[in-house]
């Protein structure tokens, strides 16, 4: 029973890395832009907050709603 358990646990571990640099890769994309960014939608400090405590929505969160596009020239 054991086994078994830490046999499916093993083959559960590339899906969860995979999982783990793509929220890693999100996280550092957003607070990137966010730092170049010179206006957002809300407070920067709670940007950063929701980036970095709010897994995967964070991110996007920011990206779909926290930045402001930039003005056509």
């Amino acid at each position: 029973m054991l086994v078994e358990w830490l046999a499916e646990v093993i083959a559960l571990y590339p899906l969860v890395l995979v999982l783990l640099l793509a929220h890693i890769a999100l996280m550092f994309f957003a607070l990137s832009d966010l730092s170049k960014q010179e206006t957002t939608r809300g407070p920067r400090g709670v940007w950063v907050v929701v980036i970095i405590l709010i897994n995967f929505v964070g991110p996007l969160a920011y990206y779909f709603l926290g930045r402001q596009k930039k003005a056509a020239d």
